[in-house]
């Protein structure tokens, strides 16, 4: 199952799933560090399969309980993950994750995004991920007016010189 999640093989994980294997049981491999599947086809850039794990009710906004990710979740590594995906993947693999449900408020407990959440790392300039999708974030309950770091959404965009993203705030209320 592990292997399949890695390489991104839906139709052997589903049939995993379907034979009694849980979707949200972190992997004991040593190697995937107490990911789930969902966390792990999120890393990886595997699309479908984030798909399939969804329907399949894998939990969306599962953190990591241990490793240098703790406290990450799938919508998390989406967004700042550098894996083989094209931009356009990428954005829908974000997408599929907030219209499940993803919190994107979820404020990261440990690690190198600590006190972070999704939407700031949107905001963060150095993210891969088009800012033309912060308005996603906001339809998906984004707390527009949230503190970290001193910072609000608005003034890190402003900060980070990201005019389109700072346009979508203050045309949100912010």
């Amino acid at each position: 199952f592990y292997d399949a999640c890695v390489e991104g093989d839906t139709d052997s994980a589903m049939l995993s799933i379907k034979e009694g294997i849980n979707p949200n049981e972190p992997f004991s491999q040593v190697e995937a560090q107490g990911k789930t599947p969902l966390f792990i086809a999120s890393e990886q850039g595997h699309l479908e399969l984030v798909e399939a794990l969804l329907q399949s009710h894998a939990d969306v906004d599962y953190a990591l309980e241990k490793g240098h990710q703790e406290g990450q979740t799938a919508l998390l590594i989406a967004i700042v993950v550098t894996n083989k995906s094209s931009q356009e993947k990428k954005a829908k693999i974000v997408k599929a994750l907030l219209t499940a449900g993803a919190n994107p408020n979820t404020v990261i407990s440990k690690g190198l995004f600590q006190g972070g959440s999704p939407f700031f790392m949107v905001l963060g300039g150095g993210q891969s991920l088009d800012l033309r999708h912060a308005k996603e974030f906001i339809e998906a309950g984004a707390d527009i007016n949230q503190i970290h770091a001193g910072q609000t959404p608005l003034s890190k965009a402003a900060s980070n010189n990201l005019k389109e993203a700072v346009n979508i705030l203050l045309d949100d209320g912010a």
